[in-house]
């Protein structure tokens, strides 16, 4: 069964001991209007929180063209348009893929027309996490830390206890931790013969090609083949 934003509202309603719950985000109560009030931006932080699989995007950057007389162009090379539907962006991507040893360096600025990318990479495309408002695409992990931390925030305005707000944040915080790490280990990253070893020693195949490579790491003419 799929999770609604008033199932997770009304999770978060039990969670503080309050058992007025809600059958919309819209009705009159008090409870319905905290949640309404405080919904989003929960959302919004436990998918900045955690690299959610369920949420990650990838998009070719739309560049922004006039660079003239702009302050950073002493220092970036190009600027380009924030994702619209991004709430993080997590990496530039780079033709090494999850092999690059160092990540492209990139800044996050503003302009008059709202927020942009800074980087060096021509051409740049960008691994960032996605607005998701669907409470269908959710993950059960995600659902359940966001009906934490929305127990925490409206804990002050309902509920007399001392203390819940505390708890649920803590609460929260270990439903997090145990998402990210099922996050770190679904999945097998990209692995390359020379990544444990040339890496490690600063000549991974990203810094120096074929011939070169070998030459630098055994200079006496020692060769692998």
């Amino acid at each position: 069964m799929s999770t609604s934003v008033v199932q997770i509202c009304n999770t978060a309603l039990a969670r503080i001991g309050v058992s007025m719950f809600i059958d919309s985000l819209n009705e009159s109560s008090q409870e319905a209007q905290v949640c309404k009030l405080l919904y989003d931006q929960c959302r919004e932080r436990v998918l900045r929180e955690v690299h959610w699989p369920f949420a990650r995007a990838f998009a070719t950057l739309a560049l922004v063209s006039d660079n003239d007389g702009q302050a950073w162009a002493s220092e970036w090379l190009y600027a380009y348009r924030y994702p619209t539907d991004a709430t993080v962006i997590r990496r530039i991507l780079t033709s090494m893929g999850p092999r690059q040893v160092i990540p492209e360096a990139f800044e996050v600025g503003q302009d008059s027309a709202g927020r942009i990318i800074l980087t060096n990479m021509k051409d740049a495309a960008v691994e960032y996490t996605k607005r998701v408002e669907d409470p269908g695409q959710f993950d059960p992990s995600f659902s359940s830390a966001l009906a934490w931390l929305l127990a925490a925030e409206i804990s002050m305005p309902l509920s007399a206890v001392d203390g819940l707000r505390k708890q649920a944040l803590q609460m929260y915080q270990a439903e997090r931790d145990i998402a990210q790490r099922i996050v770190f280990n679904e999945g097998e990253p990209v692995r390359d013969v020379d990544t444990e070893f040339l890496n490690t020693r600063g000549y991974a195949t990203n810094t120096f090609a074929g011939d070169d490579a070998v030459s630098r790491l055994f200079p006496s003419g020692f060769s692998i083949s």
